[in-house]
């Protein structure tokens, strides 16, 4: 048996494989309500100044005003890459929510796709993630899909 090689040192072939140890990410779009997505994680996003984005408003809503209060006691600012996590304690059928900054409105791609890069850092212990961001500044509506993606 020919050995592989791998991360964590010299393993037979027959033990290790690479399609076990890498997990793709699928992504879907879905009409239900942020609020009541069952997901492991939601993640919403807040601009500079700790404006909230449409989504993330209907979340702060939905759990009282608790959002709002949480990204102000923590000092969270929005800048791009900024990411806040918050326990729902049941509140939403999620356990955690994100709040992932934006920078200034509108986001930009650019600014997308680096908090969304920022997000899938915090967000790789959860199995399942609903993310709702806003569309981009313009061209149109298919920059926030394409800065998850």
């Amino acid at each position: 048996m020919r050995p592989t090689y791998c991360r964590s040192g010299l393993l037979p072939a027959a033990t290790w494989d690479i399609r076990e140890a890498v997990h793709l990410a699928t992504f879907e779009h879905s009409s239900t309500a942020l609020a009541d997505t069952a997901a492991d994680a939601v993640v919403v996003g807040a601009y500079t100044g700790q404006n909230l984005t449409p989504a993330a408003a209907e979340i702060d809503a939905a759990l009282g005003g608790a959002l709002s209060a949480h990204l102000e006691s923590t000092g969270f600012k929005g800048g791009v890459g900024e990411v806040s996590l918050l326990a729902t304690f049941g509140r939403l059928p999620a356990a955690a929510l994100l709040v992932a900054g934006l920078g200034p409105q509108p986001a930009t791609t650019d600014a997308l796709r680096r908090a969304a890069g920022a997000v899938a850092r915090r967000t790789s212990r959860f199995a399942t993630v609903a993310i709702a961001f806003p569309a981009a500044g313009p061209p149109g509506a298919e920059d926030a899909d394409q800065a998850v993606a």
